[in-house]
């Protein structure tokens, strides 16, 4: 297990290792993103729930060599989570000033009940399995059935209907594996040129998209280790969504750029110390969101537009955000209406 990962211990407990300097009020070194590990991404480090207990004050006051330890819990889901916190302060030699570092220990621990997203993918895997026997039965039912439809001439006119039903039930069934697949699915690392992987995309798509042109402008891109299928997967449905939300009688244009994350933006997202993350943006012109639905798009389901129009499962963004968080990083949408999406998304260079 690399460090960006989650240390389990007994499978019911993760914990979590950090220092900090209390007098510039700044994270030195974590063991693994803390809004990861509480579950959310916070505009604010500060605004994390350990840092809004009010024990957290006492521990800024700890002389060298004091240790504090408290509890506090957590709702995820509705249900509380138990966390534990050991806080000792010690001298540092490389610590700017005579302040001593804090050391933070934090342990969080989960229980059959609240390790809910074991169970919710567990759900998925089963939910999709279970639905893809009934679906094909009832295909072939409808088959013979429309055979005799037709014969007696009558009945046709709901053809179309059943058949666009029985292809968006496929559909969400399709659109579930691949999310049961994100979710369960073990990471093969290997190079990744995702330039290469981006190219290969849009030439499919230019295939398959007959009477929409696609114009893609695309920056320097890096090489990230990681497992190739997967990020095949996320800037598929990344692109796609560009495309099929384009605007009317309009090519679907197409900018992609990276640049390596800087300090500051490592800090704002909680990414692991002494990992190189690349911020990528993919962004585009078509009919846009509102902005205030930034977080609703990437749950499963979660449509904003009429499935007539824009067809698809809904779930594409879901699977998108499962691949990122799987690799250690950030992803998150920009979007105006009428004028334009983007999603931004930070990946590691290397998971070691």
């Amino acid at each position: 297990m690399h460090p960006g990962h989650l240390t389990q211990k007994a499978n019911q407990t993760l914990v979590l290792f950090f220092c900090y300097n209390r007098e510039q009020r700044q994270i030195l070194y974590s063991s693994q993103p803390l809004s990861q590990f509480f579950g959310f991404y916070p505009s604010d480090t500060a605004h994390l729930p350990l840092f809004q207990q009010p024990q957290w004050a006492g521990c800024l006051e700890l002389g060298e060599g004091q240790t504090r330890e408290f509890t506090f819990d957590q709702a995820v889901d509705g249900k509380n989570i138990s966390i534990s916190c050991k806080v000792t302060a010690i001298k540092m030699q490389d610590a700017p000033g005579n302040v001593p570092v804090l050391v933070c220990t934090v342990e969080k621990h989960l229980s059959k009940a609240t390790d809910l997203s074991v169970e919710y993918d567990e759900f998925i895997q089963l939910a999709a399995h279970d639905l893809d026997a009934p679906l094909r039965k009832l295909t072939v039912l409808i088959e013979r059935m429309l055979a005799k439809v037709s014969a007696a001439g009558e009945g046709l006119e709901y053809v179309p209907r059943i058949e666009s039903s029985l292809g968006d039930m496929r559909a969400m069934i399709d659109g579930l594996s691949r999310l049961a697949g994100a979710c369960t699915g073990a990471l093969v690392q290997r190079p990744c040129d995702l330039r290469q992987i981006i190219d290969n995309i849009i030439d499919s798509l230019r295939k398959k998209t007959t009477g929409k042109d696609i114009i893609a402008e695309i920056g320097e891109l890096p090489v990230l280790e990681g497992d190739p299928e997967s990020y095949r997967e996320l800037f598929s449905n990344l692109l796609e969504n560009s495309v099929r939300f384009s605007q009317q009688q309009m090519p679907a244009h197409i900018c992609i750029n990276s640049a390596e994350a800087t300090p500051e933006e490592k800090q704002l997202h909680g990414l692991g110390n002494g990992i190189t993350f690349y911020k990528i943006s993919i962004r585009d012109k078509g009919i846009g969101f509102n902005p205030a639905d930034a977080e609703k798009i990437f749950r499963p389901f979660v449509r904003l537009h009429g499935k007539s129009e824009y067809p698809g499962s809904g779930i594409g963004l879901a699977i998108c955000k499962k691949i990122v968080e799987n690799n250690d990083g950030v992803i998150y949408g920009e979007g105006r209406e009428n004028e334009g999406a983007g999603f931004v998304l930070f990946l590691p260079q290397s998971q070691n």
